[in-house]
C-alpha cells in the first residue's frame, strides 16, 4: 500500500486504519483492501453525519482505469457490464496512447494530438506527463480501425507524427521544438445541489473551502483559476448557478457557502446541462498545464436522445480543450451510473473518485467495481490530485 502523508503544517496527526471489502468482477485477483488514511488539517476523523463545519471528514477512494486498462477490459467482458455501452451509446475501444517530448526529451503538456483512422477522428491534449489517450469512434459500436495517422499542434506549429498499424497502441515521439512550461492551472467544481445531496453538500462546502485554500500552497508559482457550477434539474428553482473563473478564493468560497441542497424528486438530474455550462460556456485558459473539472454528484443524467447528444458534445469539447473530468460519486450511484462516470473520466484522460461509507456521512454509497484502493479523506485526495495534475513534469 502507498504510504499516505499529511499535508498539515500545524496539526498533530493521528492515524486510523480502515478496511474495505469489494467484490470486483473485472479481475479475478481482486481482493479486500486495507488502507491507512491520515486526517487532514483540523480534521477529527470520520463523522456520523449531521451538519458540516470541519474539513477532513468525508472519506473517498480513487481508481484510474487508464492505469488499470486490462482490469477495465476484463470488466467490459463481464455480462454485468457489457450492456452499458449500448445503454448510454458510449464505446471505449481502440485506445492509442501518445507520449510527446520536445527536442531535448522533455515531456510536453497541452499539445493537441489528433488521430485519423478509417474516416474517424479523435483528439486529446497531452497532460503534464506528456501523455494523451485517444479513442477512435467513441460513439460508434463495432468500429474496426485500420492504419491510423497522428499529428500534433503545439505553439502554433503542426507536426506530422507518422502513420501506424492498428496493432501499435503506444507511440512516443519527439518534435523539433523546445517545451514551453505553463504556470496556469484551471479548476472547475461542478456540484449536484438536489435534495438527495443534503447531508453530503453541507460537508462538501467545508471540504471544498479547505481544498481551495490549500491547493495554492501545494503549487507555488502557479496561477490557479477556479470556478464553480451548482446544478439541479428541470422544474427546480434553478437549473444552474455559476461562478466564473477567478483567482479570488474568498469570492469563490462565498459562492460555495451560499449554496444549499433542494429540488430534484426523481433519480436523474441535469448533468448534461451542468457539463454544457461548465465546459462550453466558461472561458477556460487557452494555455495551461492542465484543466480539471471535478463533477460531484449522486445521480445520472436523463437517458434521452437529446441529453445523450449534449453529453457527447460536452465530452468532445472537453477532449479538444484538454479538460479532464474527474467524477466524484456520492450516495445513490448505481452500477449503470458508475459505468457512465468512469467513461467520462477515461474519455477525458482522467481518473474516477468515489465517496465511501467509512465516514458515516449521507446515505449508503455504491461499492465501486474496482480493484484494491486506498481510503483517504476527500479533501486530501482532491488536493493530491490537483498537485499531481498541476505540477510541471519534465
Amino acid at each position: 500500500m502507498r504510504k499516505l502523508s499529511s499535508l498539515s503544517f500545524t496539526a498533530v496527526l493521528s492515524l486510523f486504519i480502515i478496511s474495505c471489502t469489494k467484490t470486483g468482477v473485472g479481475d479475478s485477483s481482486s481482493s479486500p483492501s486495507t488502507s491507512i488514511g491520515v486526517a487532514g488539517p483540523g480534521s477529527s476523523g470520520p463523522g456520523s453525519g449531521g451538519g458540516g463545519g470541519t474539513a477532513g471528514v468525508i472519506t473517498a477512494g480513487e481508481w484510474n482505469d487508464l492505469v488499470h486498462w486490462d482490469f477495465w477490459n476484463n470488466l467490459m467482458a463481464n455480462d454485468t457490464f457489457n450492456v452499458f455501452p449500448t445503454t448510454w451509446g458510449f464505446y471505449l475501444q481502440n485506445k492509442v496512447t501518445v507520449i510527446l517530448k520536445d527536442v531535448s526529451g522533455k515531456l510536453i503538456h497541452d499539445a493537441k494530438i489528433s488521430l485519423n483512422s478509417n474516416g474517424q477522428t479523435a483528439s486529446a491534449k497531452t497532460s503534464n506527463d506528456g501523455k494523451a489517450e485517444l479513442f477512435a469512434s467513441l460513439y460508434q459500436p463495432g468500429f474496426t480501425p485500420g492504419n491510423y495517422t497522428l499529428s500534433a499542434e503545439y505553439l502554433g506549429q503542426t507536426f506530422n507524427l507518422g502513420s501506424y498499424p492498428p496493432t501499435q497502441t503506444l507511440v512516443t515521439k519527439n518534435i523539433s521544438v523546445s517545451k514551453s512550461a505553463s504556470n496556469t492551472l484551471d479548476i472547475m467544481f461542478v456540484v449536484d445541489a438536489t435534495g438527495s445531496m443534503g447531508d453530503e453538500i453541507s460537508y462538501l462546502k467545508t471540504e471544498l473551502k479547505d481544498v481551495i485554500n490549500r491547493a495554492g500552497s501545494q503549487l507555488p508559482g502557479k496561477q490557479i483559476r477556479m470556478g464553480s457550477v451548482f446544478y439541479r434539474d428541470i422544474g427546480d428553482d434553478y437549473l444552474t448557478r455559476v461562478f466564473n473563473f477567478s483567482t479570488n478564493t474568498d469570492q469563490l468560497n462565498a459562492f460555495v457557502n451560499d449554496q444549499n441542497a433542494g429540488g430534484g424528486g426523481d433519480f436523474p438530474e441535469a448533468v448534461d446541462e451542468a457539463l454544457k455550462v461548465s465546459i462550453q460556456d466558461q472561458q477556460w485558459s487557452t494555455a495551461a498545464v492542465n484543466r480539471l473539472l471535478f463533477l460531484i454528484l449522486d445521480a445520472p443524467p436523463h437517458n434521452t436522445p437529446a441529453v445523450m447528444d449534449k453529453l457527447k458534445t460536452a465530452v468532445t469539447d472537453a477532449q479538444k480543450k484538454g479538460i479532464r473530468i474527474i467524477p466524484v460519486s456520492a450516495s445513490g450511484i448505481n452500477l449503470e451510473t458508475e459505468f457512465l462516470l468512469r467513461f467520462l473520466s477515461i474519455s477525458t484522460n482522467s481518473t474516477y473518485v468515489f465517496i465511501t461509507d467509512h465516514s458515516g456521512i449521507g446515505n449508503p454509497h455504491h461499492n465501486p467495481t474496482v480493484g484494491d484502493y486506498d481510503v483517504e479523506y476527500l479533501n486530501n485526495l482532491m488536493v493530491r490530485l490537483i498537485t499531481k495534475y498541476g505540477q510541471n513534469v519534465d
